[in-house]
């Protein structure tokens, strides 16, 4: 377990391979907590009480077999429209992108957490999920356990079936994922460009 904040931060990594070892109940509710006490888009909500939900799915079960048919699906409708894209806006789209879209998004893990925010005014939720989900990434890089981000599913917060899987009912959500488990190999160290070339003091 690291114990310094600065060793947790520049130890994150995406994890793309988890071994077959179960993460204990007691981490993941660590990592969900962490979740919670992320910053939330107060001013939209009228009622902190429904600020998120966590929904976490067995990596093994039979609803998440159809969740990956639901992806597939929905990566299908990415690639067609890869093409209209890139003809009225060249180059907008990369070919890294082109090439993960045809790839597995999901993987294998023990556990696919999804985080949900009720859309409202101002429209904050995406970012509020965004700070849930780096609490989370940290918190499980502090315990020792892999984590990997599944943003297609922010692309997917209209699709009935996956809506009914999240026993949610009516209403205006938005959507993502992540992979939590043990990491199956020792990730690289990450490469970033110097700080100073990136500053620009205003005085």
């Amino acid at each position: 377990m690291l114990s310094n904040f600065d060793d947790i931060i520049l130890t994150r990594r995406t994890c793309r391979v988890f071994t077959h070892e179960i993460p204990t109940k007691e981490d993941i509710l660590s990592i969900l907590e962490a979740g919670l006490y992320a910053p939330y888009a107060a001013l939209a909500l009228e009622d902190n009480q429904k600020l998120r939900q966590f929904v976490v799915i067995d990596g093994r079960s039979e609803k998440m077999l159809i969740i990956r048919e639901l992806v597939k699906k929905q990566t299908a409708k990415l690639e067609k429209i890869i093409p209209i894209i890139n003809f009225f806006s060249p180059g907008k789209i990369s070919e890294k992108f082109k090439d993960r879209v045809k790839q597995d998004l999901l993987g294998k893990a023990p556990y696919y957490i999804f985080v949900i925010e009720p859309n409202g005014f101002p429209p904050a939720s995406k970012q509020s999920i965004s700070h849930c989900l780096q609490n989370m990434w940290l918190k499980a890089t502090e315990i020792g356990l892999g984590f990997r981000l599944i943003s297609v599913f922010e692309t997917m917060n209209k699709n009935k079936n996956l809506l009914s899987i999240l026993s949610l009912g009516k209403g205006s959500y938005s959507i993502n994922c992540c992979a939590i488990g043990y990491s199956a190999y020792k990730p690289e160290k990450s490469k970033r460009p110097s700080l100073e070339d990136m500053i620009l003091w205003v005085e």
